[in-house]
């Protein structure tokens, strides 16, 4: 069958000279193609990451055989949240409606919210032909814009944000089926429009691919546990992110503190970058049980989550976050990494208690310490707890099962829409 997929903000097979690490709707396009689909993935000239056009107007360029991408011409923006990516996404819409006439039609369409834009021009198009409509809900745009805004100025983006609700209401009323991340995204977004549940509506967790093909040499080995200072005998925990306002970080920077205090053998490392890094790296400098080591890249990645006994999720109180499942969660889990998030009223709250997968804070020092502290001398329970985050991987989020799973469901979508 030939399957379309819009996503307009992902890295692509073509970025970063091909090394790029491929993410949910890459993998879509590659077990597709592996099934022997035809696909085409449309996105936008504007690198979302690097914040470059890749190419001056829209082109298509071929993956490999059976896999293509379109690259839509788009004007790009400065900031994520902005009504200037709004304007972005007009522009890339109208494209597409453009560019799809010009091709032959696909037997389903798979697009991912946000765009509420470009995923409306998609339903519009599905729906004249009789072409099944997959919406994945990823983020709960638009009403992330006013998460991050000012409280003074909610009342006054709220209208202003109304059309793209009711135009996500539309595009989700109109589908053959909604995924999302979990149950609550899925819901959510039938909540924007009036039909009802379907037994088609299912999440797609955010699996995440066995890294075989990162192998490290003992040199390489050698020469990280000097950079990173790994000290045998230590509880490592990791955090692996955008160090931002999205992320609660001042209570992991107290409880470090306390363990500190205490000359506990524990280590955390707070690894990435973003607009609190400074703030954060600079408090971190006087606490000798946490280091920012900054950006890293895939294989210093790979080797700290080998390393690495506990994995931090400390996400910032927002129903983006208490309703997600997100993709560290997974790489947390393929690691073997005991789960120590701050969300106890969240999905990932619910899951690592229902799993026995690792342990919930509340964005409490002290208890974030304790519980660090008693893995740290009890390292039976640690053994344990590890052994469960690794089942759930196996059972859950294990790439290759997951993603196989998805294209036999959206192929009965398909079947089930002929018949």
């Amino acid at each position: 069958m030939k399957v379309w997929l819009l996503q307009r903000a992902e890295p692509t097979p073509h970025d970063n000279d091909g090394a790029q690490r491929k993410l949910r709707t890459g993998l879509m396009a590659e077990f597709f193609q592996a099934a022997g689909h035809e696909v085409i993935w449309f996105t936008s000239t504007f690198d979302h990451y690097n914040r470059r056009q890749r190419f001056d107007e829209t082109t298509r360029t071929e993956v490999m055989p059976g896999f293509d991408i379109v690259y839509l011409k788009g004007p790009g923006y400065r900031r994520n949240i902005s009504f200037q990516r709004l304007q972005d996404e007009r522009v890339l819409a109208e494209e597409f409606a453009r560019y799809a006439r010009t091709l032959p039609k696909p037997d389903v369409i798979l697009s991912s919210l946000p765009s509420v834009t470009i995923a409306r021009e998609a339903s519009k198009y599905a729906g004249k032909r009789g072409i099944p409509h997959v919406c994945d809900v990823r983020d709960l745009w638009p009403d992330v814009f006013l998460d991050v805004l000012p409280s003074a100025l909610r009342p006054i983006a709220a209208p202003v944000l109304h059309p793209l609700r009711r135009s996500l209401g539309k595009v989700v009323d109109a589908s053959t089926a909604v995924t999302g991340l979990t149950d609550q995204y899925i819901q959510w977004a039938l909540d924007q429009g009036t039909r009802a549940k379907t037994a088609e509506d299912r999440p797609l967790l955010m699996a995440y691919m066995p890294q075989e093909s990162i192998e490290l040499s003992s040199f390489e080995k050698e020469a990280m546990k000097k950079k990173f200072e790994i000290v045998d005998g230590e509880l490592n925990v990791v955090f692996v992110g955008t160090i931002g306002p999205m992320m609660s970080l001042d209570p992991v920077l107290d409880a470090a503190r306390k363990l500190s205090e205490k000359n506990d053998p524990v280590k955390i490392r707070l690894c990435g970058h973003g607009s609190d890094f400074e703030r954060v790296r600079t408090q971190a400098a006087t606490i000798k049980t946490i280091d920012c080591p900054g950006w890293i890249n895939a294989r210093e990645i790979r080797y700290l989550l080998e390393e690495s006994d506990v994995g931090l999720l400390p996400y910032k109180e927002i129903d983006t976050f208490r309703w997600s499942i997100p993709n560290k969660f997974g790489e947390y889990l393929a690691g073997s990494l005991v789960l120590v998030g701050n969300l106890a009223e969240s999905a990932m709250g619910q899951m690592i208690t229902d799993t026995r997968s690792g342990f919930i804070y509340s964005d409490d020092s002290e208890r974030l310490a304790d519980t660090l502290e008693w893995l740290e001398q009890d390292r039976g329970e640690l053994a344990r707890v590890r052994s469960n985050a690794r089942q759930l991987y196996e059972e859950r989020f294990h790439g290759p099962r997951v993603f196989t799973d998805f294209v036999a469901r959206i192929e009965n979508v398909v079947a089930n829409a002929a018949a």
